[in-house]
């Protein structure tokens, strides 16, 4: 009976059980993994955007732009007083309005100091509206037709000026007033100092602030 047992062929090794084997070898290695705080991770490599290029016309505004703020900042430290801020966008040749000029200094103003306005919150501003060619002065000619439509009035002739009660009336009551003061100033400089009156053709380029083509 036991020789009959002896000569029983051993049971053959299930075919799965190396497979199940490294299955479970790989799973105890990815835990091992999961678990080793100071295994490597190997991370895809991130594609950063290239920065646009600065064209000629933007470098153009740039340069334009430090050069009108450098005038105005007294203390060199690249600020300027918030009164002036209008003074420097009409001194690059734009014509916002006083509205206008409001809301482009409330995006401008330093949060901690709202008295003034750093350079580095103005050029970027400022250079969106160069290139966009944004708050343009009227033409040339447009500027005069429109001082021969005031000269003409009660007359068919052209006198080629305008006496200063004209003038005040015109900018002091109508359209966007100016302040006394800043009237004063204007009629200081513009009025003939033998006449007494503003002799428009003279003044109507330097009003136009056209950039030559």
């Amino acid at each position: 009976m036991a020789d009959a047992k002896a000569a029983e062929p051993a049971a053959e090794p299930a075919k799965d059980a190396p497979a199940a084997a490294d299955g479970a070898a790989a799973a105890d290695g990815g835990d091992a993994a999961a678990a080793d705080p100071n295994a490597e991770v190997v991370e895809e490599p991130v594609e950063v955007p290239k920065p646009d290029p600065i064209t000629p016309e933007v470098l153009a505004c740039h340069l334009k732009i430090a050069a009108a703020f450098r005038v105005f900042d007294h203390e060199n430290n690249n600020t300027i007083d918030a009164r002036e801020f209008g003074t420097v966008i009409r001194s690059l040749g734009c014509c916002p309005s006083e509205a206008e000029i409001k809301e482009m200094l409330i995006e401008c103003e330093d949060e901690d100091a709202s008295t003034f306005v750093k350079y580095e919150r103005f050029e970027p501003m400022m250079t969106k509206i160069l290139v966009n060619k944004k708050y343009k002065s009227a033409s040339e000619d447009t500027i005069m037709r429109a001082f021969q439509v005031l000269d003409s009035q009660g007359s068919e002739a052209l006198a080629g000026f305008l006496t200063e009660d004209q003038m005040q009336k015109f900018l002091t009551n109508e359209g966007e007033p100016f302040t006394t003061d800043e009237f004063d100033e204007m009629m200081t400089a513009a009025k003939d100092l033998d006449k007494g009156v503003v002799y428009y053709d003279e003044h109507v380029p330097q009003m136009a602030l056209e950039e030559p083509s």
